[in-house]
């Protein structure tokens, strides 16, 4: 977990310098974002962040988690945390599966999507 702390931290220190944001505001913002997008907990995310970092910024907090939870997918570094509710609603297949069996899906439906595409693999 802490390779994604320092990854999120980074990214945000690196966006702030490009933007001419303010740096711990957007460090912090990028800590708590590639938390929440990969464990696909938003909510304790954005908690995480008033804990760590106060309340005065927990709209930016919540917006961040949520943005990275929603484009995350359905990934993680939890692989048997199970997916109760499809982030997109042409997806409700993988409702009720875990993490790791929506790869597995993913993985199997790629490889049969190549060898229709490129019969000669």
């Amino acid at each position: 977990m802490t390779p994604l702390f320092f990854i999120g931290a980074a990214l945000g220190n690196t966006i702030a310098i490009q933007l001419g944001a303010p740096v711990d505001l957007m460090a912090g913002l990028g800590f708590i974002a590639v938390f929440a997008g990969a464990t696909n907990t938003p909510i304790a995310c954005t908690f995480m962040g008033v804990e760590l970092f106060g309340g005065g910024n927990i709209l930016y907090f919540a917006v961040a988690c949520f943005t990275a939870y929603y484009f995350s997918g359905h990934s993680g570094i939890y692989h048997s945390q199970r997916v109760g509710v499809s982030k997109i609603n042409h997806l409700n297949h993988h409702t009720n599966t875990t993490l790791h069996e929506v790869r597995e899906k993913r993985i199997k439906n790629r490889k049969q999507w190549l060898e229709k595409s490129n019969p000669t693999l």
